[in-house]
């Protein structure tokens, strides 16, 4: 027994003497559940709008949970970031190898040891020797400097470099989409004439503390078509048979090029920001003729201190256009959503807090009326080529040392409507432009440190942008939803 607890000791002082050595780890992460009740989210990640039912109410329970960890030192660290979801109730371990109930999102029924384990995040990072540059290798969120219209801390492998220049800070970056998607047609295995690639390039000048000006340029080249390939991106959605010459969405390649800009200044009460891109390109070859991109989207906000509580107000502008031989929106990465490509790309706009028109606040079930993997209108804020304008305005108060409150309002539209909305040989030729506005009020109450207990509930009044999308029939005039929701953050 002596010798057990000498060896013990002499492992214990080993570790405490070698300690400082070691490298260190950090384990961040957070727990979130949500109970719904509404008439629109029903617990799936498509398109809500229902027709085969006058009145729906749906209930379910969902979570989410996320853990990462970076381990290393302080000059090089790797990280592992790793999520679970699932509806409750949904899929078991008593379902077959390969069954629905063993993909993602699934693991919430009775014997669930069949709990999966998606990886979110695998890089490395490390400072470069004598300079103050830093790099990320590896699979990575990357977002975009435009709240997330064109990529929404999308999850793709790449390489991004960053580093100051005072009072410059740049970065430089490079990822890969797809390599040789299984789509695509022949068995040349890792071909390099079938990628997509992104090229990202950006200067943010910080003359003041609370100043920056942003200049950025992205590049996004779609060869997947070559030979004869399908495309994963489908930026006309279903609407796509109304351009000239298209005749389906193979066999094309793409060239998007998107300068941008982005500006924020804290002036004592208020916070202005602003931001806008510039797309221009081609996708060759589509159909019988090539077919060019011209656009751009501009977004203004401003946050004021208001009495004892926020105000903000925001509203942007996406450029659209009927034109047959122009596509006159923008292709963002959520336009990378097509059946036999994984879950595609992700584009997202939460800022404004909109939960049914954009899907604000989306655990694993995402449902929205548009950009989002569950978008009435498509996950992509191009909305086929129509382009889109929104307006938004909400108040957030603090009434007590641990609970808070915020309302908001939202108006969307769609700037253009094209040639198949207006022909009349479609249902669809009695819509219009609005798609829809949205109230929402929210309660936040901190039990504790990292534990917040919040209460919401909406209203949207549908817009007869939708009128025909699923035929003669007639969706609801309004929806309604409530939640409560508990999430912890470590």
């Amino acid at each position: 027994m002596r010798k057990g607890w000498i060896v013990l000791l002499t492992a214990v002082l080993v570790v405490a003497f070698a300690a400082p050595a070691m490298a260190d780890l950090k384990v961040t992460g957070f727990y979130q559940t949500k109970a719904m009740l509404s008439n629109f989210f029903d617990g799936r990640s498509k398109p809500s709008l229902r027709s085969d039912e006058a009145e729906q109410t749906n209930s379910y329970n969902e979570q989410r949970a996320r853990i990462k960890f970076d381990v290393g030192t302080d000059v090089a660290r790797a990280v592992f970031h790793f999520e679970s979801d699932m509806n409750w109730g949904v899929g078991s371990g008593s379902a077959s190898a390969g069954s629905a109930d063993q993909l993602r999102n699934s693991g919430g029924a009775l014997s669930s040891d069949s709990v999966q384990l998606e990886t979110k995040e695998l890089y490395l990072w490390f400072k470069i020797p004598d300079t103050s540059m830093q790099a990320k290798v590896g699979m990575q969120s990357v977002a975009d400097h435009y709240a997330g219209i064109f990529s929404n801390s999308a999850d793709f492998t790449a390489i991004m470099v960053n580093g100051t220049f005072e009072p410059v800070k740049w970065t430089l970056g490079w990822g890969k989409l797809y390599e040789s998607t299984p789509s695509n047609t022949g068995a040349d295995g890792y071909n390099n004439a079938d990628d997509v690639d992104i090229y990202i390039a950006s200067a943010q000048f910080v003359p003041a503390k609370d100043m920056n000006l942003g200049v950025n340029f992205y590049y996004v080249q779609d060869r997947q078509g070559n030979g004869g390939g399908n495309n994963a991106i489908t930026p006309f959605v279903e609407d796509y048979e109304s351009i000239a010459g298209v005749i389906n969405l193979a066999g094309y390649t793409a060239d998007i090029y998107i300068p941008g800009v982005n500006f924020s200044m804290n002036a004592g009460i208020a916070k202005l920001s602003a931001f806008a891109f510039y797309q221009f390109g081609q996708f060759e070859k589509i159909g019988t003729e090539d077919l060019d991109i011209s656009a751009f989207m501009i977004d203004l906000r401003a946050d004021l201190k208001l009495g004892p509580g926020n105000f903000f107000v925001e509203g942007f502008y996406i450029s659209g256009d009927d034109k047959d031989d122009e596509y006159n929106s923008i292709v963002t990465l959520g336009d990378y959503q097509r059946g036999g490509f994984g879950t595609g790309g992700n584009s997202g706009f939460g800022r404004t807090n909109m939960y049914f028109l954009f899907g604000a606040d989306s655990l694993n079930v995402s449902q929205c009326l548009i950009g989002c993997s569950g978008g009435e209108a498509g996950d992509s804020f191009g909305n086929g080529g129509r382009g889109l304008w929104h307006v938004a305005a909400g108040y957030s108060q603090k009434f007590t040392e641990k609970l808070k409150g915020s309302v908001n309002a939202g108006y969307l539209a769609a700037v253009k409507l094209n040639a198949r909305d207006k022909d009349l040989t479609y249902v669809r030729a009695a819509r219009d432009k609005d798609m829809g506005t949205e109230i929402n009020a929210r309660l936040d109450y901190d039990i504790s440190k990292g534990l917040t207990a919040s209460v919401v509930g909406g209203w949207m009044k549908l817009g007869d942008f939708f009128t025909g999308m699923a035929g003669d029939d007639e969706f609801n005039d309004s929806y309604w939803m409530g939640y409560g929701k508990l999430a912890y953050r470590f």
